[in-house]
Formats: C-alpha cells, structure tokens, sequence
C-alpha cells in the first residue's frame, strides 16, 4: 500500500489502484469460500452454479492484476527513491551482545594471562606478551565500535 499511496501523491491515480488491490485480496478470499461451498455441493446443478461463479471471478482477479501489473510498469519508482531496508532490530541486539560478551571474554583472558605472565620465562613469556597485544589491539576495536 505505500508505494500506491508514494506514488498517488505525486501523479494522484493510485487509489483506484489501491482499491483494485484491496478487491483483489478479497476476491481471494470469496474464491476460497466458493470452493469450500462446491466441496460440499449435493448436487451437480448446484455445482455446475458455482463452477460458474469461481470462474467469473477467478476471471476478474487475473484481470485485476494485469491492469495492476501493467500501472506498475508505467509508475515504477526509481531504486534510489524506494525505502532502503533497515537492519533488522534482533540482528543488531544479537551483534551487540556477541560484542559485549566477546569483550568480556577479552578481559578475563588478559587477567589470566597477566597473573600467568608472573610466574613465565623466555619464549613462554614472549608468547604470552604478544597473545596479551593482539587481546589488548582486538579489545580496543571493539569497545571503538561501541
């Protein structure tokens, strides 16, 4: 519905459209409830009625949406005027808290390593050192971004 209402306000037709869809949509639903009647038909009279009337309608929903469809041919937005999609909102909680926990996770393993570092000598130590920069580098980035 908002892009026949983006749409209408700029050329002002949109809404016969929009209600072309909206009858549409409900066209659908009439057209499943005359299939559920023509299940339940007792008789072929009856049937042969309803057969009728789903292809009279299934009839007007397909031209519905080729006079849709043909509209959206000729009104196309340019992509740089359509909606950009924004990040979805669990996605970016999800993030922040891998963040927060991979931070946290970063301290406690610098702790370690400090208090293990005492008691270190020679290649050990170095390796250790240099195990506590690319923590220390890493958890600097990360707290940047928060």
């Amino acid at each position: 519905m908002w892009l026949f209402q983006s749409i209408g306000r700029r050329k002002g037709i949109a809404r016969g459209y929009a209600n072309t869809y909206f009858s549409t949509k409900k066209l659908t639903v009439d057209i499943a409830r005359e299939h559920v009647r023509l299940k339940s038909a007792a008789t072929d009279d009856e049937r042969k009625g309803l057969l009728a009337d789903i292809t009279r309608m299934e009839s007007l929903r397909a031209s519905n949406w080729k006079s849709i469809d043909s509209w959206w041919e000729e009104n196309k937005l340019p992509k740089e005027t359509l909606p950009t999609v924004l990040p979805d909102a669990k996605q970016i909680a999800r993030d922040a808290l891998s963040r927060n926990k991979r931070i946290n996770t970063l301290k406690i393993n610098m702790s370690r390593a400090l208090k293990e570092l005492k008691t270190m000598t020679g290649k050990k130590a170095e390796a250790r050192n240099l195990r506590i920069d690319a923590w220390n580098k890493e958890l600097n980035e990360l707290e940047k971004i928060q």
